[in-house]
């Protein structure tokens, strides 16, 4: 990614290459109406709402001062990427179960007879090429949006404003990017992607473990 004019930055933070493009939306973000209701498999405790601990993280840790660096977040991002690329193999047989459903506001995904914690992260309107953070979708109850709260952090963590921001433009692989970083954030095995008509829902996934 080159250099951009000045009246395009304006974000706080930018990212040299390969990563979120800081140009912020105009007009109305989308809000998703969406909703599903299903009858669950299994009653699950919720996941874990503890501040991810990035000071004991290695991969937080890269180069880490009060806030990252272009230099240091693309290192981060691009460890995130990893990260999830591995993580999505490694439950993809997981994810083929079916039937499926999910219910955003009780935070479960069920596939084939299994439930799982999910946590929405975001969603992204192919149109208009915005993100939406779960967290500023007013269309979601209180406990959902409080759920995908703590994905805030990621501004004190990072530096960058597009973490406390409601939702921004992007690209679809600037998505993923959010995405990837998320499920690192949140300790979560992967994540669910939903595609609506105009919309793609992305669901951060804490699988229900076997005793």
């Amino acid at each position: 990614m080159g250099t951009l004019p000045h009246e395009e930055r304006s974000w706080t933070k930018r990212v040299q290459h390969g990563g979120l493009l800081p140009q912020k939306a105009s007009g109305r973000l989308h809000r998703s109406a969406t909703r599903r209701h299903v009858i669950l498999f299994a009653q699950l405790t919720e996941p874990p709402t503890m501040p991810h601990d990035s000071l004991n993280c290695p991969t937080c840790k890269v180069g880490r001062r009060d806030s990252m660096s272009d230099g240091e977040f693309a290192d981060f991002l691009s460890a995130c990427r990893g990260e999830l690329h591995l993580k999505q193999t490694g439950i993809a047989e997981c994810l083929a179960r079916r039937p499926y459903a999910y219910d955003i506001d009780q935070g479960l995904l069920t596939l084939g007879s299994d439930a799982h914690s999910i946590v929405v992260i975001g969603t992204y309107c192919v149109s208009r090429r915005t993100w939406l953070w779960g967290w500023a979708n007013d269309s979601y109850s209180d406990a959902a949006r409080e759920r995908s709260a703590s994905l805030k952090g990621l501004r004190d963590l990072t530096g960058f404003q597009v973490f406390a921001d409601d939702g921004l433009m992007a690209t679809p692989s600037d998505a993923i990017d959010l995405v990837a970083i998320a499920v690192h954030y949140l300790a979560a095995d992967g994540y669910w992607q939903e595609d609506l008509t105009d919309l793609k829902v992305f669901l951060a996934i804490h699988l229900q473990r076997q005793a």
